[in-house]
């Protein structure tokens, strides 16, 4: 059954934002193909799985300075949690950050999208 994940709380490298809007959690497992010379037909086994995330969030900017800091500075990879509100699941790993945008207007909250990679598992709780 489907579950909302309006305003779930995520966070990174021990910094914790509240109000998560949108969540895109890809799991990828990519092929390798191991073929026989000569075989008219391809043959692959299992490669490798990896995970990305994308990451919509709505803060107030001045609540914001420790987040937007440990995201901006991150060089390594930082522990990663996104918490869904409604059933307190929780996916965790540590990740890294691909990118970052934000958008803010006069007077109005600030509007966040951050991905991700992750290295190592994923785990869901």
């Amino acid at each position: 059954m489907p579950q909302s994940s309006a305003l779930c709380s995520f966070s990174y490298g021990g910094s914790t934002i509240n109000a998560v809007g949108s969540v895109t959690l890809s799991l990828n497992r990519t092929p390798f193909e191991v073929s026989e010379i000569g075989n008219a037909d391809a043959k692959f086994i299992a490669g490798y799985q990896n995970a990305t995330a994308q990451v919509e969030m709505f803060y107030l900017e001045a609540d914001s300075t420790a987040f937007e800091t440990a995201i901006s500075t991150a060089a390594a990879a930082a522990t990663t949690t996104l918490t869904l509100v409604t059933t307190t699941d929780t996916i965790s790993g540590s990740a890294f950050v691909t990118g970052y945008s934000v958008t803010a207007a006069a007077n109005d909250v600030v509007r966040a999208s951050i991905s991700f990679q992750f290295t190592g598992a994923v785990t869901f709780v």
